[in-house]
């Protein structure tokens, strides 16, 4: 049996040039989200309190929205970012690492 390897996941990601940080935001739960990706200020924003899996699915998801900003002028519907992230994340956890999303507090 392979082990895993542990990789985090930046708490900054460049996309198409722009730096997105990454951060937790427990005020989402209020509006019902567990992530929202804010190109306008280039913030992922996260609500936090989720398992390791959960978080990095969101992750991806709120990443998805960044490079179809970033390279496909928002073209993409919510469905095919969620088609897209789902197939992204279960590429991702096939792979013999564990991935652990860094991020700072919303300050």
């Amino acid at each position: 049996m392979i082990e895993k390897v542990s990789v985090a996941l930046p708490s900054k990601i460049q996309v198409g040039g722009l730096v997105y940080k990454v951060v937790y935001n427990p005020l989402l739960a209020t509006i019902s989200h567990i992530g929202l990706c804010r190109t306008e200020v280039q913030r992922i924003e996260l609500v936090g309190d989720m398992s390791k899996q959960r978080e990095l699915s969101v992750w991806i998801h709120e990443l998805m929205h960044a490079i179809n900003n970033a390279y496909l002028n928002s073209k993409l519907e919510e469905s095919e970012i969620d088609s897209m992230a789902e197939g992204w994340h279960q590429v991702f956890t096939q792979l013999p690492v564990e991935f652990n999303v860094e991020v700072e507090h919303d300050s």
